[in-house]
């Protein structure tokens, strides 16, 4: 029997309103994922700087001061290639023009949302 255990998934969700970064951080790391936490895009920068293992998956809020989930996404996959993104948005509106303005498909997932369709969909997109 092998003495190592698999790397846990892990998730960098950034999120600037603190009741949905908590919940979804207590939702994640319930459900057995690693994950490390932002307000915002500049510290989500610092702290993807700063983490040794590859990260999995950005959960991002679209809309955010001084750095969009979008540019926060671009930023990161100049190091992370394989990065893969999920989207939270409040508004139907953002998600729409953000999946008008990517090439190929974008996962997001609409807020308020529930533990079930977090779970949900992040295995989805971890899975694709």
């Amino acid at each position: 029997m092998s003495d190592v255990s698999p790397l846990p998934t892990i998730i960098l969700l950034v999120e600037d309103e603190f009741s949905v970064l908590n919940f979804a951080q207590f939702t994640l790391r319930a459900n057995g994922f690693r994950v490390l936490t932002a307000s915002n895009g500049q510290e989500a920068l610092d702290v993807a700087s700063k983490e040794e293992l590859p990260i999995d998956l950005l959960l991002t809020d679209v809309a955010m001061p001084q750095m969009s989930g979008r540019e926060l996404a671009d930023k990161l996959k100049e190091t992370i290639p394989n990065l893969r993104v999920l989207y939270l948005s409040g508004y139907s509106d953002e998600l729409h023009d953000l999946r008008k303005s990517s090439a190929g498909e974008t996962a997001s997932l609409q807020k308020p949302f529930s533990r079930i369709a977090l779970l949900k969909r992040v295995r989805e997109v971890l899975n694709a």
